[in-house]
C-alpha cells in the first residue's frame, strides 16, 4: 500500500482503511472494484509464495463482489485463475452477507448440525435402549420446567446453564470491550461505520449537530 500498488476500502467517513484480515491459515483481502489493484494483490501473493516457500491455493480462493457487474468479476477471476461468488454466501461454514435472523441466515448452520445428527445418535444411544425406554425418558424431560433444568446437578437437576442469561452476559462483555479497547481494529471499524462516539462508555451515535 505504501508503494501505491494496492489500496484497501475506506469505512464510513474514510478515516479507517481496511486492506486485509489475517487468520491462522486464512486471509481476507479488501479492495475497491479495480482490476489493476486486484492483479497487484495477486502479484504480491505470488512474491510471498516464492519468498516463504508456501503454496498459494487458488482452488480455495474466491472473489466476492459488492455493487460490481458480474461479467467484470468473472473476467477478473479468469485472469488470476481463481473462483468467484456473490453475496449472500458462506465463509468457513458460516453465513456471509445474509439478512440477520432470516431463514437463509440459519440454514447453513442447521444443515451442518443435521449432517452430524446420525453420527451423534449412533454414539450417544446404546443398542440396548428400547423404544419404550426412549419414550419414558422423553416423558421425564417434558415434565421438567426450564427453572428445574437450569438448577445444578448437586440439587438433583440437569445443571444446564440458562442460555438467555449467558447470552446477555456475553453481550454486556462486548459493551465493556467497547469502552476499553480503544486501539483495537474492530472498535475503530464500528466507530467509523456507525458514526459512534469512541469515548462513550457504550456504543452511542454522535449528535449530528456536534459532529458537524
Amino acid at each position: 500500500m505504501e508503494l501505491d500498488l494496492c489500496e484497501g476500502i475506506r469505512v464510513g467517513s474514510g478515516s479507517i482503511v481496511l486492506s486485509h484480515i489475517q487468520f491462522a491459515d486464512d486471509l481476507l483481502i479488501f479492495s475497491e472494484g479495480d482490476e489493476r489493484q486486484l492483479k497487484n494483490f495477486y502479484r504480491v501473493l505470488k512474491i510471498f509464495e516464492v519468498a516463504a516457500g508456501l503454496k498459494l491455493n487458488l482452488n480455495k480462493t474466491k472473489i466476492f463482489w459488492i455493487n460490481v457487474e458480474e461479467e467484470r468479476v468473472r473476467r477478473w477471476a479468469d485472469a488470476i485463475s481463481c473462483g468467484w461468488a456473490g453475496l449472500p454466501s458462506t465463509y468457513l461454514g458460516l453465513p456471509l452477507g445474509f439478512k440477520r435472523n432470516s431463514k437463509s441466515f440459519w440454514k447453513p448452520i442447521v444443515d451442518k448440525v443435521n449432517s452430524h445428527l446420525d453420527t451423534w445418535k449412533g454414539k450417544l444411544l446404546s443398542f440396548g435402549l428400547t423404544f419404550f425406554g426412549i419414550l419414558s425418558q422423553l416423558e421425564v424431560f417434558i415434565g421438567l420446567s426450564e427453572k428445574n433444568i437450569c438448577r445444578p446437578k448437586s440439587h438433583g437437576e440437569l445443571g444446564i446453564f440458562d442460555v438467555k442469561s449467558r447470552n446477555c452476559a456475553l453481550l454486556n462483555k462486548w459493551i465493556w470491550h467497547f469502552s476499553e479497547d480503544n486501539n483495537s481494529l474492530w472498535k475503530k471499524f464500528v466507530v467509523a461505520k456507525y458514526n459512534y462516539d469512541q469515548d462513550s462508555l457504550i456504543p452511542k451515535a454522535v449528535n449530528e449537530r456536534n459532529a458537524s
